[in-house]
């Protein structure tokens, strides 16, 4: 659509987005900054809404939307969120059984793999299967509690760099089932101990 054709065009870490606006709805725009053609579909998105609006786009949070916020909310407020949004996520040493499936053309790949490190931007896997990069995947992980079950949808982002790190690929987490998000950053600020800084995947964003 060319009203928005610079969401797949241009590199950036961050969008921000302001409704409601003339001529597209907030579905039209994540579906093409998600959509597999864009090089950004990895960036964080935050939408300014009216306020007293803020509930009307709540459910987009998590479904391709990180956060939103009313216009007129504090500049400080904006600008801790965007600090927040924009930084590399922290990664965490976690070996733990993931379940990754990818679909095409009718035909389904399914294994079972390692997890090595994880953060809540993605995972990098040990394997010695691998998927083009870009490859849309079902993801499905048990937290180390066992009573917690992670499930969402993600691409590959990434293979493994030869001599550098353990054979495998990187996923990047997009969207997550129920509370899965939440789950899984609960899990994650439980953790003191950081991944080795040599291994961990790169963020595409």
């Amino acid at each position: 659509d060319a009203r928005i054709h610079p969401a797949r065009l241009e590199y950036y870490k961050m969008a921000i987005l302001g409704f409601p606006t003339t001529g597209f709805e907030p579905r039209e725009f994540i579906s093409v900054l998600r959509g597999r053609s864009c090089r950004n579909r990895g960036a964080s998105l935050l939408l300014l809404v009216p306020e007293g609006e803020e509930h009307q786009y709540a459910s987009f949070v998590g479904k391709g939307v990180n956060m939103v916020l009313r216009s007129n909310a504090p500049v400080d407020l904006l600008e801790a969120e965007i600090a927040r949004l924009t930084q590399v996520a922290p990664r965490v040493q976690g070996k733990f059984m993931i379940r990754v499936r990818r679909e095409q053309d009718r035909k389904q790949t399914l294994f079972l793999c390692q997890t090595q490190n994880i953060s809540l931007k993605g995972v990098f896997i040990a394997t010695t299967m691998k998927l083009p990069v870009d490859s849309p995947v079902s993801f499905e992980f048990p937290l180390p509690d066992n009573r917690t079950v992670i499930r969402g949808d993600g691409l590959v982002g990434r293979h493994s760099m030869k001599g550098r790190e353990d054979e495998g690929m990187a996923l990047q987490f997009d969207d997550f089932r129920g509370t899965g998000r939440e789950d899984l950053q609960r899990f994650l600020d439980g953790i003191a101990r950081p991944a080795s800084p040599g291994s961990p995947p790169r963020d595409r964003t």
